[in-house]
Order: structure tokens, then sequence, then C-alpha cells
């Protein structure tokens, strides 16, 4: 089974943060398994695998663009020249066709494109072999033909300077030449080769010019494509029209020098096209796109601020085909003009006049024009000036010191009640760590691995010697007998993958399924045809896995060789798999697969030991049917299972054993593979362990962090107010005139069934580790050596919940029910409410609050969970969790008619700036819960003597402050299910006469609310 698929599988959790505007977030989403590894395509010609073992010979690829079918001759590219440096952590600038062209005098050779990077820079040409005399009449680009065009650009690129504001750089080397002589990604006949240079800072050079020979070209002047920091995307929708061809606005990228648009259009509707369907006859359409893109922008305007910017220049159009772009749909082209760079931060108004029409790009948000109150959320609103009445803008009221103190920048977006809980969370995640060691073993185990993991001394001198070990293992398979035993009995199985999944025809049960290998392309269509995108994937695995084969004590050249060998196998076997594109025709990855009997799995097996694997080695059970994804790749791999083919399955597994293990050994691995495939090493080496800890050992993380930051006296007082909440809403459900006897009983029913989840979990030993030990540094272990045992502890996991399937225990860090998390939830699927232990820390929980301070925090949001049991989705829902109407027909058109009240509200009543109007269908079920938990607290509050409501009310106000910048206010805006917390406070509070009465608030006042304009679901 792959390692680290099984591990993502099983127990290591993806932890779900607090929602960026720090409000109760109960919406979440399961996190997608990632199952390929990102990587290569092969550069150089290697040995191809056949069914036979025999070795094939076609075409050798490029690689910078072409088919990735192998040679017969295996060279590793060591040529000086041709490796790729380590690649840079941005994208690399592109310089595309310039139209250049030079010739050696024997070929004429054409600019085709240009890729910068930090550690190199290399130009592609191209050029027509076919007619050429080097070409000796032959049509067939064969091995004496290559190598006399070879020879001619070596000879002829070696001399190439490229000069960068004054500074030369020579040539590092040439590249080897590929041909298409099908006509699949040039015309038939055109051929690509190239030169590489040095490094060089594309978007910082003033000058940029190529000297060939006595002639020099200049390909960057001043300030051209020098379009300086990007100050902000913004993305439209916005229809236009040439007459032509209709254009949909969807982007502008605002630079410090240059403002780019971006419209979509599909060519293969318009007249233009004049029914041409294929992209690679587009060159002769592209001249009339073009034309009617320049004619139809010609007079396009930019208007910011009352000044007009006509355009600077139209850069024409792109299309992509089939196979081109993995993210762009086949046929959509793109069309871009520039324009002037505009000041966006500080313009007010933006409009684009095209085709005599005015859009709006960017227009001032009138936040005076708010109503029934001004939008306090949003930074920079509230000022010293602002006027702030008890009556007529509570929230305000209470915060506005809060307020007018604060300032968001782009460091620090926002601020609120949210800092309190994060800064507080942050110094326990300290103590966790930094603490004597836990006699508790689950928590133990996690602080034994921290330490283990941020070690670096220890783990550096342990360096990569146990990867050693494990190639030494592979090094030493002499046939396929001993292949098929090492796949079988070892544990290190990568050339297939399996996992365990609840099986979509019978959700009560597993089933397991299999499906073919990483490739370290992650989109197997790139080995047919490779793009940009599958050619930066290419540099940062061959870069990453030749520099651990090097560390492994390889030389370059054999560690060239294993990496072109993998590539190898992978070419022959990509046509086997399905591509990026027809896996997203699936929702689920099961529906990829075909269900196959027990004994058409055996047989599909052949010499690869698929249920060896599972069965012996890790003692899963027997099934009756199992899911196979793409049955050909079995059956062509257990065809190449041969004896000639040894070396290049064994190259295969060796590389693997590079990306499997690279995160376990040394620090410059470690950094290196961040570095390669990640965003770089996290900040700190607390940052790193913590981030180790919770991803491989989730509970014992949350066992240790229960022990260190979570006290059972908090436990027992939110559990008991908890109980006191459901009792009066049992309360508040009798007293309902709405519903009928029966629908009563039926909600009061569910509340009964509600489970409870306070802080952690009751009952640790559903989720328990006590089966595994990891030796501390004490004991003499390592972090390695921990890491191998937790993984096996996973699998044994994951093989007895196979044998003995368990109820869904509930708490799932994986989803964010973890203590740790700065969240609550209401689960309607299972019926149960989480106060997560994470939530319970600064101004949100104390021990030593006031029972009013306690009521208008933990109580309400206690209140608000319970409350989305019946709002109008979790109202759907009955006591078991089951999607199911519990609502007598008159009963639930009541309901509906009182969300509808609650909808129109939003819709029509509220508007945080001029003109902005809210989406009260979206809000409805958060704004619900909000009064629900307000109105238990109330109703709470009434039964204590002398309850301090000043108080109560204030500090509700007060934990609901928070101030964002205006980005973070319109992101709230489209796609928060929560009011604005503002309207939490005002919208709420005056539903209720409690609030209303206690502080004499009338008709005529902001905050009053008629009784019958009053929006109460319960």
């Amino acid at each position: 089974m792959n390692k680290k698929l099984i591990t993502l599988l099983l127990l290591c959790s993806l932890i779900i943060p607090v929602g960026m505007t720090g409000c109760l977030d109960e919406d979440y989403d399961e996190p997608v398994q990632e199952t390929t590894e990102a990587a290569e395509a092969p550069t150089e010609e290697t040995a191809a695998p056949t069914e036979d073992g025999t070795e094939s010979t076609e075409e050798e690829t490029s690689p910078t663009e072409g088919e990735t079918e192998p040679t017969e001759e295996e060279t590793a590219p060591t040529e000086e020249g041709t490796e790729p440096a380590e690649p840079s952590q941005e994208e690399p600038e592109y310089l595309y066709g310039t139209g250049l062209k030079v010739s050696s005098g024997a070929v004429d050779y054409e600019h085709y494109i240009t890729e910068f990077y930090t550690g190199e820079t290399y130009f592609a040409f191209t050029f027509e072999f076919l007619g050429n005399p080097l070409a000796g009449g032959k049509t067939e680009y064969d091995e004496d033909v290559e190598a006399a065009f070879e020879a001619d650009w070596e000879t002829f690129a070696a001399d190439f300077i490229l000069t960068v504001d004054g500074t030369e750089y020579t040539s590092t080397g040439v590249d080897l030449s590929y041909c298409d002589t099908d006509g699949e990604v040039f015309e038939a006949g055109t051929c690509c080769t190239g030169v590489y240079f040095p490094g060089i800072d594309y978007d910082n050079a003033e000058t940029i010019t190529l000297t060939v020979g006595e002639d020099v070209y200049t390909l960057k002047d001043g300030d051209q494509f020098d379009y300086g920091k990007l100050i902000k995307s913004e993305a439209y929708e916005i229809a236009l029209s040439s007459g032509n061809v209709d254009y949909v606005l969807t982007g502008m990228d605002y630079y410090e020098k240059c403002t780019i648009l971006w419209a979509d259009f599909d060519f293969t509707e318009s007249p233009l096209a004049n029914g041409e369907t294929d992209y690679h006859n587009y060159d002769q359409l592209e001249e009339a796109f073009d034309a009617d893109w320049e004619a139809y922008t010609k007079d396009f305007v930019l208007t910011v601020d009352g000044t007009a910017y006509p355009i600077d220049e139209c850069h024409g159009t792109m299309c992509y085909q089939e196979g081109d772009s993995a993210w762009i749909e086949p046929g959509t082209c793109s069309a871009v003009v520039l324009f002037p760079g505009i000041d966006y931060k500080n313009a007010e108004t933006i409009t684009l006049t095209a085709g005599g029409e005015v859009y709006t790009l960017k227009e001032p948000k009138d936040y005076n024009g708010a109503k029934p109150w001004l939008f306090s959320n949003c930074d920079g609103v509230v000022t010293e000036d602002t006027p702030a009445e008890l009556k007529d803008d509570f929230y305000l009221y209470v915060n506005k010191d809060d307020h007018v103190s604060l300032v968001c920048t782009d460091e620090d977006p926002q601020h609120g009640f949210v800092d309190s809980v994060e800064e507080s969370q942050k110094e326990r995640f300290e103590k966790m760590f930094s603490n004597p060691a836990p006699e508790d073993h689950d928590a133990k185990l996690a602080y034994d691995l921290y330490h283990l993991a941020t070690d670096w001394d220890a783990r550096n001198a342990v360096g990569v010697q146990p990867l050693m070990e494990k190639i030494e293992a592979v090094e030493a398979i002499d046939s396929v007998d001993a292949l098929t035993d090492y796949l079988g009995t070892s544990g290190e199985n990568n050339l297939w993958n399996s996992f365990a999944d609840t099986d979509l025809e019978d959700p009560d049960n597993y089933i397991i399924v299999f499906y073919p290998f990483n490739t370290l392309i992650s989109d197997p269509a790139e080995y047919a045809n490779m793009t940009p995108e599958g050619e930066d994937e290419l540099g940062a695995a061959q870069y990453f896995a030749v520099e651990m084969l090097k560390k492994c004590g390889f030389t370059e050249d054999e560690a060239w060789d294993k990496v072109e060998n993998r590539m190898s196998l992978e070419t022959t076997l990509a046509e086997t798999m399905l591509t990026a594109e027809e896996q997203e025709q699936y929702e689920f990855f099961q529906e990829m697969g075909d269900h196959v009997s027990r004994e058409e799995l055996i047989e599909l097996s052949g010499q690869l030991p698929l249920l060896t694997d599972l069965e012996q080695t890790w003692n899963f059970p027997e099934f009756d049917t199992y899911i196979v994804v793409e049955p050909e790749f079995f059956e062509k791999l257990n065809a190449l299972c041969t004896e000639d083919n040894l070396t290049l399955l064994k190259d295969y597994l060796i590389v693997n054993l590079m990306f499997d293990y690279a995160e376990d050994l040394d620090y410059e691995t470690v950094k290196l593979y961040n570095e390669s495939f990640a965003n770089g090493m996290p900040e700190d080496d607390a940052a790193y362990g913590q981030d180790i800890v919770s991803s491989n050992l989730a509970w014992p993380f949350e066992k240790l962090y229960s022990l260190t930051a979570l006290k059972q006296e908090d436990k027992e007082r939110l559990t008991n107010l908890t109980d006191e909440i459901i009792s009066n809403y049992r309360e508040i459900l009798n007293n309902e005139d709405f519903i009928s006897e029966e629908t009563r009983s039926r909600a009061i029913e569910k509340l009964d069934a509600l489970g409870k989840n306070i802080l952690y979990p009751d009952d640790w030993s559903k989720y328990n580790c006590e089966s595994l030990n990891i030796r501390s540094a004490e004991e003499g272990g390592s972090f390695f050596e921990a890491e191998e045992q937790i993984l096996k502890f996973n699998i044994a996991q994951m093989a007895e919940v196979l044998r003995n399937p368990m109820e869904d225990p509930g708490w799932d860090p994986a989803n964010g029910f973890a203590p740790h998390v700065e969240n609550c939830f209401y689960s309607p699927g299972i019926n149960e409410i989480f106060i997560l232990g994470g939530w319970t820390q600064g101004v949100s929980y104390y021990p030593d609050m006031t029972v009013e301070e306690l009521y208008a925090t933990m109580g309400y949001t206690i209140g608000h969970e319970i409350s989305h049991a019946f709002d109008k989705e979790g109202a759907m829902y009955d006591k078991d969790g089951n999607e199911e109407n519990w609502w007598t027909d008159e009963d639930l058109a009541a309901f509906q008619e009182r969300n509808g009240k609650l909808i129109e509200y939003f819709s029509t009543q509220v508007e945080p700036w001029a003109d902005a109007h809210l989406d009260g269908e979206f809000l409805a079920a958060e704004a619900c819960a909000d009064m629900g938990g307000m109105k238990v607290m109330l109703l709470m509050a009434s039964k204590i003597p002398d309850f301090d409501y000043d108080l109560f009310f204030r500090t509700y106000a007060s934990s609901n402050m928070i101030e964002y910048n205006e980005s973070i206010a319109y992101w709230c805006y489209t796609d928060d299910k929560h009011p604005f917390d503002y309207l939490r406070v005002n919208v709420v509070l005056q539903q209720f006469d409690e609030f209303l009465d206690f502080y004499g608030i009338t008709e005529g006042d902001g905050m009053y609310l008629a009784p019958e304009d009053r929006i109460l679901v319960w």
C-alpha cells in the first residue's frame, strides 16, 4: 500500500481552522485526499519496457514539447547543459515567440519560448528538417539525421551570449533536439532544440539582448513586460461582444506599471472559425481572431476617477485544445489588452468603456448609506466623530472605542475578539511541548514525537542511512520471483495503490479499491503531450530525485539512469491510465473503477501479489468484492514483469522511496523536499513539530492538548450549562403556539436525543493508541523509527476496523471535530453538538466569569448550536440524523412562513453599504440560530434574581466585536453564511422585550423593532 496515502486515509488529521472572520463556523467540508505525486517526464533517450521483455525503438522526447515515447538507447542526461537547475519556488517567467529568426548557415532557427527560472534560463528554437541538406533527403528524423542537426546546433549555439543590463552570460550547454514527424505538437517536420544560460532576474532586468554571431537581438528594453508589483487581481464576469465574437471579461490584473484585461471566448462558437473545431488548425484562424480583437478593443477606455486611459497595446488571443491545459475548457480562448498602470488601491471609481457601453469595475462603497446601522465592522468606517448612542446602535455604543483605536493592515487585516482566543491558544500550544513529559501513554506519544521531529542534530546524525537500507533491499532483487516476494512482504509496495473506503453501493460496509501507481507527472496525459505545466513538474521532480539519489551514494550518472528508467516505465503505462480531465468526470473515486469478484481479482493479479500484500503482510480481511480502477494498467504491468524489465521495475521502486521517506530524514533532505514540492519549511521548529504531531498522531495530539490546556472542572461546568440550556429549550418548544402537539412531540424527541460533545471526549478509549509504542530520544529512538511504527500502527488499525466496523464515534480531527479547534459545531447527520476546547479560551470563557458573562458568551454559543437543530436546514433531519420530514404539512408551512419573514428582513431591510443587498436565504440558518441562542439565555436569565442585564448585554456585544479590512468585509458579504457581527448583535437584541424594556428603547429609536415586524423563528 502507498505509504503516504494510507497514512492520510487512516488517522492523520487535516484540521479546519476558524473561518477568516472568526465567526462560529458550523459549515465544513471533508478534505479531498491527494493521490498522486508531482513530477517529471523523460528528457533523454531511455529504455522502454516491453511486454515481451525487449526494448522498443521510438522517437525521443524533448523537455519542452512533444510525446514521451522512449528510444532504444539508454542515455542518462549527463551531458553539459542538460541537467535542470534547482527550480524557483515561483512560476517561471515566459518569453513566448518573439519572431526572432537566426541562421547557422545550414539551418534556419526560429525562437519558440524562453523560460526564466531563478537558477536557469532556457531558450527553445524550432527548425524545419524536411528538405534541409543536412537531412540528406530523408523524411524520418532518424539517428543519423539527428546527429547532423545536433552537431550544427551545438556548434552554432555554443557562442550565443545573453546580456542582461550590461552583464554577459555565456551558454552553459545545449539541449538535444526533438522532432515532430506526426504533426501532433508542431507541424509535421518541425523540430525543437534549446540552449541554456544561467538564471537571471527577468522581472527586474531593464535590458536583455541575445548576441548571435555579429547580430544583437533585443528581447527586453526598459519597461517592456516590466509590470512592477501586482497590486490587485479582480475577477469579473461581464459579457462583451464585437459582433463576430462573444467575449467575457473575466479579470483585471492591476500592476504598478500596467493594467491587464483578460477576456475569454469560445472560438468554436464564432463564425470566424468557419466550423473549425481543431485547435491544431488554429494557426490559420488566429489572424482573423486577432484582427477582430484588435479592431474591437482599439477604442476601449479605462476611466479612473474621471481620468481616461486608452489602451497601451493589444496582445492578441491564445487558444486551448484538449490536452493543452488541465484547468481550461477545450475550445476556450483568452484575449489580452494592456492599459497603463493605475492606483487601484486608492481609486474610487473605475469603469471600462467598450463598444460604446460603460461597465463599472469599481465604485466607492457608500458606508454612510448603510441601513439601518453603520457597517462598524469595516476598518475605517468608525471615527472619533461617529455618533454612538445606546438606543440607536447598541453594537457601536459598546465597541466604539475599540474600533477607533484599531487599524487594519495588509499584514494584520483583522482584529477583535478572535485575537484573544488565538493568542491564548498559541500559549497553550507552547506549553504542550515545553512542560515535562506527561505520564499518560497517548499524550506522551505526541510529546515524544514532537521532540524527535524537532531534534535536528539527532536527525542529521542519522542522515539518510535508514533510506539506504531500504534501497539495498530493492537492489538485492535478482529475479521476478524475488520481486514478487518483495512486493508481497516488504510493506514497501508502490507498483500499485490500494486503500479501504466506505462502499458507495453498501454504505454500511467497506471495500478495497486498487488503482495505478503514482506518476511523477500528475496528469498521465502529459506523457503523450507535454505542456509548460508538465514541464514545471518535470523540472522539480528531476532535480529532487537526482539530488536525493546522490545523497544516497549514487553517482550523478547512476541517479539519472534510475530517474529515466522510472519515467520509461511510467510512459509505457500512462496510456492505460485516466487523464486528469477524465478523472474530473467522476464525482467519487470509486466511480472510476469496476467491481470485481475475489476470483476475478486473483486472475487479474497474475504475478502481482495484490492480496498477499494486504492479507498476509497487513492482516486485512478477505472481501467478496473489490474495485479496480483501470484494469488495463494491471494487465499491462503484469505483462511487463519480466527478467528483461527487472531493472526498470527496481528503479521505479528506488526512486519512489526517495519521495516516500524524504520528510522523515535529516534537515537538508526535508528542506529539499519542502522547497521542491511545498511552500518551504515552516517559520520555526515549534510550528514544524506541531504540524508533524497533529498530522501523524491526531488523537495523541488531542489528548496532550486536553491534558495541558483544558480542565475537568471546566468540562463539568459547561456540560451542566448545556444540560440546563437543553432543559430551557424544551420549555421554549413547549410554549411555541405555531406547531401542533404532533410536531412538538417530534421536536422534543429530537432535542432529548441531542448528543453533547463538550471540550474533549468523555471516553478516550475509542481513540486510544495503547498498542503503539515509540522510543523517545532518551530511550535511543529516532524520528525515522517512530514514523515507521506509526505507519504500521495506522494500517493495523484500519485492518481492525475492516474486521470489526465500529460505530461513528462523532469526534473526528480530519473534519475539524477535535478538542483543540477554535470553533463549535452542530452536525445534523448525527444530531450532535460540539463545543470544542479551542473555543473556550480568551474572552469566550474563563473560569471566574460571572454568570452574566458566562451566559453572554458560552451560554449563547451553546444555545446557538442547539438552535441549528431547528433552523431551516437542521429541521429537515430527524433525531437520528436522517434527512426526513418529521413535520405535519400545516406546521411545516407555518415554519417556512416564519423563515420567509426572516429572509425578507435581511434581504430588504439591511444594507452594510448603499445598495449592498444581503442574501437573506443564505444567512437564514445562522440568523435563526443566533436568535435562538439569545432567546434561551434570556429565559434562563429571567429565573435568576437580580440578574445584571446591563453586564449581560454589554458582554454579548463586546464578545462579538471584530474589525477587518475591506477585502475580508467583501468576502463576508459574498461567502459567509453568518450575518456581519454588528448585525449579530443589533438584529438579535432588537427582537426581545427584555432588551428594549431594560434600556427604555421605544418607537423612533434606531434599536426599536415593532412586535409585528420581528423575525424570531422560534
